[in-house]
């Protein structure tokens, strides 16, 4: 950021341009290289992150629904955790007076349908498929969408 917000001679007289005389373009690209070092690092992570397909995660939460609310219970309003737009945590949404009118009753019935399909129903792949046979490739447009749907059979428990 620093190298970036110092004035360059060359931008202010354009024949400087291809000699450098203060040598920012050859501190931009260290500085760059390094950042893409950092990121490709950062991606390279994730990637092997997500190959090793890790499904435990709906396990994990329907444990700590069960630890939370009893079977016999249904989910109810006053087991979601009262959440406000102040804390800038949904943007998209807004805060303050520019809030969204429904953020609060969008956050609520997400969070009780989501309690609800994991509370009442176990999910099953379509075709005898196993979770680390899908296929998870993303193609991608306006909004990235799988190239093959994922196809889920409900299980009334």
């Amino acid at each position: 950021m620093v190298e970036a917000g110092k004035p360059n001679l060359a931008d202010y007289f354009p024949l400087l341009k291809k000699i450098d005389p203060k040598g920012v373009r050859c501190w931009m690209t260290v500085y760059f290289n390094k950042l893409l070092n950092l990121f490709g690092n950062m991606f390279d992570e994730r990637r092997q992150s997500r190959q090793s397909q890790d499904y435990s995660v709906l396990l994990k939460a329907k444990k700590e629904l069960d630890e939370a609310i009893d079977k016999e219970n249904p989910v109810e309003e006053s087991d979601i955790n009262h959440v406000k737009g102040k804390d800038f945590g949904l943007i998209p949404f807004g805060a303050g007076r520019r809030i969204c009118p429904r953020l609060l009753l969008a956050n609520r019935m997400l969070h009780l349908i989501l309690g609800y399909l994991i509370n009442y129903f176990d999910w099953e792949l379509e075709g005898e498929i196993s979770p680390n046979e899908m296929n998870m490739k993303e193609k991608y447009g306006i909004v990235v969408q799988m190239v093959e749907s994922l196809l889920a059979i409900l299980i009334l428990v």
